[in-house]
């Protein structure tokens, strides 16, 4: 579910998503994306780069 929020239009949403879905490859590839995209919002781009910074927010799921 929290996966699938990545891909939102929401911002909270997507908000959602970085915080709390699990560390696959393909969530964390995607928290990357959203990090690095310069049309996503500041919020949301400021919690993806603390969650991909933050080394226990990366263990696999």
């Amino acid at each position: 579910m929290h996966a699938e929020s990545l891909w939102d239009c929401e911002e909270n949403a997507r908000l959602l998503g970085v915080n709390a879905a699990p560390a696959s490859p393909e969530t964390l590839a995607r928290i990357a994306i959203l990090r690095d995209d310069p049309m996503e919002t500041p919020e949301v781009r400021a919690a993806a780069r603390t969650r991909l910074l933050d080394p226990s927010s990366l263990r696999q799921a």
